[in-house]
């Protein structure tokens, strides 16, 4: 197939400025044929020569103004002021008084009179005229939020008094403007109670039980048969359940105290043994031959002799030979067969589990069932203890708290009228702990005087041996 040919351009194939050479000073860049670049931008220019002058320019006169003198020309108030607002927004208040200006005294000459008086006034950041200026911003800042805190009003006494405030604003800034001075409440604002103080843990203990309970009947001078009897038997169950707590904690601590010598004794035993063998090691048991042991040394020397000849004959037999194709078949085989057995095995006892998981379904929402309803029993029963005795037993905090004492008296000693009886118990003691059970105050423990450690130093000095 002959070739095919386009036709030619009518303004000949591209080509770029003729060049003879590229290492000379006229292949440079500035030495570029320009001169279709410079007949475009002839043609772009001739329609703006023919365009009158104030329509392609306008003039502006009055200038942009600068950031700086923005700043300059708007006036900042201080920033401890514009702090205080922030935090309290509420409207401000009349000054307490304004500091009107000097009227034409010039700064600069105020300055310098001072210095050639000697009394160059030092200020900070910000003059006295901004604060006369903004004193009212100030008083509302400062004193906006004077008020009782032990009086909260309610929320409808605090609406009611927020709208006559603002009904009588008018007014007050005028009785202020007359008396001098800000009237002295300005606002009431509404006290939050923290979440910890309307939290209990204990059933509002408090306010349930009573602050002093009524005495047992039994503690009378002169009680009834039965009602002596029971406060004698409830002294009694207290000291029994105290004396077998005290028989455990003995019983408890004796068995670790037999396990403790049971294993010293193990260690020092180990440790004869040892000494033992290492005396023996290094050669210091010495030990005279006998009859029988020669007899024995002769026996020893028979067998190892038969095992060295055994050995020898044997000795060919005795190395390890390379597995033959077979027995490499066969150990492969026996390996798949206990694999495959053991998987087996696995999804019989999965496809076991599978059939057993309604039964065990039941079984584990019986147990959670029984697990609730234990545990809404402890409550029940935590609930009536506390009902009935409070918090004495339990343990608030670091210590627990105390259970109130029984004072009861025998028979013999019961008095026999108003005369001969004899005080018992302490009131003072009752009511404190009566305090703790009711979880009015944490409980205490009795701080006892520690003894020091250290031993006190004392040292002589001689008046007359000090000069200064």
């Amino acid at each position: 197939m002959a070739p095919t040919r386009t036709k030619a351009s009518s303004i000949g194939a591209p080509s770029q400025h003729s060049q003879s050479s590229r290492k000379g000073k006229k292949a440079w860049r500035k030495n570029i044929d320009l001169t279709t670049t410079e007949q475009f931008l002839q043609e772009q220019s001739d329609p703006l020569r023919a365009t009158a002058s104030d329509v392609l320019f306008v003039e502006d006169r009055s200038g942009q103004e600068t950031l700086l003198a923005k700043q300059a020309r708007t006036k900042r108030p201080l920033k401890s002021l514009e702090i205080l607002q922030n935090k309290i927004g509420h409207a401000p208040l009349l000054p307490a008084r304004k500091q009107k200006a000097a009227v034409g005294v010039d700064k600069k000459l105020e300055s310098r009179l001072r210095k050639m008086v000697g009394r160059n006034q030092v200020s900070t950041k910000g003059d006295a005229s901004a604060i006369a200026n903004n004193s009212d911003q100030v008083v509302a800042n400062t004193l906006g939020s004077v008020y009782d805190v032990w009086a909260a009003p309610s929320s409808s006494s605090s609406s009611s008094s927020s709208s006559n405030n603002k009904g009588k604003g008018k007014a007050q800034q005028d009785k202020a403007e007359e008396r001098g001075w800000i009237p002295a409440q300005v606002s009431k604002p509404t006290v939050h109670i923290p979440k910890t103080l309307r939290r209990d843990d204990y059933n509002n203990i408090a306010s349930s039980l009573a602050a002093i309970e009524l005495p047992h009947p039994g503690t009378s001078y002169n009680p009834d048969l039965e009602s002596h009897e029971a406060l004698i038997q409830q002294a009694f169950e207290i000291e029994k359940r105290l004396e077998e707590n005290e028989q455990m904690d003995l019983a408890e601590r004796q068995n670790w105290q037999a396990k403790l010598a049971t294993i010293v004794a193990r260690e020092a035993e180990l440790r004869l043994q040892k000494n033992d063998e290492i005396k023996r090691y290094r050669g210091m048991d010495v030990d005279l031959p006998t009859a029988s042991d020669d007899d024995v040394e002769q026996d020893q020397n028979d067998c190892s002799s038969g095992d060295t000849s055994d050995e020898e004959e044997g000795g060919a037999s005795g190395e390890p030979k390379r597995k033959t194709r077979q027995q490499k078949q066969r150990a492969k085989k026996a390996r798949m067969q206990a694999a495959e057995a053991s998987r087996r095995k696995k999804a019989r006892i999965e496809a076991a589990a599978i059939l057993q998981l309604p039964a065990l379904k039941r079984r584990q929402a019986r147990l959670n069932a029984a697990r609730a309803q234990a545990a809404e029993q402890r409550k029940l029963e935590k609930e009536s203890i506390l009902a009935k005795q409070g918090l004495s037993g339990i343990k608030v905090g670091k210590y627990k708290v105390p259970v109130s004492k029984i004072d009861v008296q025998l028979g013999d000693e019961l008095s026999e009228s108003l005369r001969t009886l004899k005080p018992e118990g302490n009131l003072f003691r009752d009511r404190y702990v009566k305090l703790q059970s009711r979880g009015v105050i944490e409980p205490r423990v009795r701080q006892t005087h520690t003894r020091r450690k250290n031993k006190v130093k004392s040292y002589e000095t001689h008046d007359y041996k000090k000069f200064s």
